[in-house]
């Protein structure tokens, strides 16, 4: 039987179309894998940059918390103070106060000797709307500790603007009253340890500040 060389041809053409749709469809799934290992690779390395730049977020916002916190721990340290003087003095000496222009408070006591105050504590800033919302967008956790930090700096504001009217109004029985509301005799002193509470979850940040280990000590030690 003679060999029939158009059917050859057909049949070697074909199988040489057939190779060169293999070998398509392969580099075409190459190209493919290649694509979707870029893709991959592009989110991974997304990925880790939002999760980069949300810590680095959390690291810088919790910095300046712990700056704030701890004005608010100078502040707990300044009133724990002031009730101690205020008890013992007779009168507050305006001229040493005013030569100061009231950065330390000075009193006289019944046996004519002065006291004085350390520096009153700057007033701690709010957080604004805006970096709340984006510690609630980094961490929850932290959007709830800056929530409860800002509730704190409030209570600082209105508390040294009163003690600030008592004292130049040298309405000392009244300072009194009013020191004690915040440190009870009966030595339960909630306030203040809500205070703490709100301020030392920010103690990571405030560890290596110049003085921070001697506030600390005073405050337990004047009232634990």
């Amino acid at each position: 039987m003679a060999f029939d060389w158009i059917a050859g041809t057909a049949l070697v053409v074909g199988m040489g179309s057939l190779y060169l749709t293999w070998q398509s469809t392969k580099a075409a799934k190459r190209a493919i894998d290649t694509s979707i290992e870029i893709y991959n690779k592009q989110k991974v390395d997304n990925d880790k940059q939002k999760e980069d730049e949300r810590l680095n977020a959390i690291l810088g916002i919790s910095d300046v918390a712990g700056k704030e916190a701890f004005l608010v721990l100078q502040y707990i340290l300044f009133i724990i103070e002031l009730q101690e003087l205020a008890e013992k003095a007779e009168t507050i000496n305006f001229e040493f106060s005013e030569a100061t222009e009231w950065n330390s408070i000075y009193f006289n006591l019944p046996d004519g000797g002065i006291v004085k105050t350390g520096q009153v504590p700057n007033i701690p800033k709010y957080f604004s709307h805006e970096v709340l919302i984006n510690s609630a967008i980094c961490s929850p956790d932290l959007f709830s500790m800056l929530l409860n930090l800002n509730g704190q700096i409030l209570v600082v504001e209105k508390t040294i603007s009163f003690l600030m009217k008592y004292i130049k109004n040298d309405s000392i029985n009244a300072l009194r009253d009013y020191l004690n509301n915040y440190i009870p005799r009966d030595g339960k002193n909630m306030f203040i340890r809500s205070m703490l509470k709100d301020t030392v979850c920010f103690e990571k940040q405030m560890k290596d500040y110049n003085g921070y280990l001697e506030v600390k000590s005073k405050i337990k030690s004047a009232l634990f």
